[in-house]
């Protein structure tokens, strides 16, 4: 199944944190990446998070994966998953 994945820093946490863990998190991103679990990974502008389109068989296992993701071990992420489908045009 196809997923939207959206992660929004959260408002209490501050730049800093999150640079600490940028570099980690990014290989470990890019890692989920060639895995082909994610399969498009966007930032959202102005580092208020990133949004990507995964290929998972329920939610659950999107919250397993992304679990070892620093900004998600850490709770500075909000993380909203939405169920999509195709079109009804295209099908």
């Amino acid at each position: 199944m196809k997923f939207f994945v959206i992660g929004k820093r959260k408002n209490n946490i501050e730049q800093e944190k999150f640079a600490e863990y940028a570099d980690e998190e990014a290989k470990k991103a890019v890692a989920l990446f060639k895995e082909e679990f994610i399969r498009e990974l966007y930032s959202i502008k102005g580092g208020k998070g990133a949004c990507m389109i995964v290929e998972a068989n329920s939610e659950e296992e999107i919250l397993l994966k992304l679990s070892d993701l620093p900004f998600v071990k850490n709770n500075y992420l909000d993380i909203d998953i939405i169920e999509v489908k195709p079109y009804r045009g295209f099908v």
